[in-house]
């Protein structure tokens, strides 16, 4: 929505990769945290498709690293009273 309204942006196909990338071009994100946040995508989409304890494993260590990218990015744009 926010790059819809605010930026003016015609978004086709509203897939978290396209929104990730207009969000890194519009500088709502930075390249770090769009390439944090494409590998979260990648592995959310790995999951649903693999049942493969190892894979789970290793995809479990990433979340904190996930966690705290998304944190740092909804504190950005954060109301401050």
């Amino acid at each position: 929505m926010y790059l819809e309204v605010i930026e003016k942006l015609s978004i086709e196909s509203p897939s978290p990769r396209t929104i990730l990338r207009l969000s890194l071009g519009s500088k709502l994100i930075n390249g770090n945290e769009c390439d944090i946040l494409l590998d979260c995508v990648s592995e959310r989409n790995l999951t649903s498709h693999t049942y493969d304890e190892e894979v789970a494993r290793r995809i479990q260590n990433h979340i904190p690293l996930y966690y705290e990218t998304m944190r740092v990015i909804v504190g950005r744009f954060a109301i401050k009273e």
